[in-house]
């Protein structure tokens, strides 16, 4: 929850958008490598493991129960989070995108993410 509510808004949305626009060219690069290794690596096996636990024959629905209740609790918190980065969007000289739309945008990949393991997004994590 926290990596794609948090952790990419600020990457992505943020340095990403604002580094380059400020005449910085390396911290991209940087940060580049951790988004890969994130979107390459990790939801590349995060992704199957869920998929088991929530299509299970015998437990699916017991899963589902159990991680919905996570989301449920951790989303809020993450998302909360999240709002407390808005203050940076206003801080670079040349502006990344608006702040809202790039936090629709990490609700929306963190709703598809969900959808991918067969969850539903809890009310508020997506559009």
């Amino acid at each position: 929850m926290f990596e794609p509510l948090v952790g990419e808004l600020f990457r992505s949305r943020l340095v990403m958008q604002a580094a380059p626009r400020n005449g910085d060219f390396v911290t991209p690069t940087v940060i580049g490598a951790e988004e890969y290794d994130f979107a390459e690596r990790d939801l590349r096996y995060t992704i199957p493991m869920f998929h088991l636990l929530t299509n299970d024959r015998e437990f699916a629905d017991h899963n589902k129960g159990l991680l919905g209740g996570w989301l449920s609790t951790w989303t809020g918190r993450a998302i909360a989070a999240a709002r407390t980065l808005q203050p940076l969007w206003s801080q670079p000289d040349a502006k990344p995108p608006r702040f809202e739309d790039s936090l629709d945008a990490a609700k929306n990949r963190f709703a598809g993410i969900l959808n991918d393991v067969n969850l539903d997004a809890p009310e508020g994590a997506g559009q």
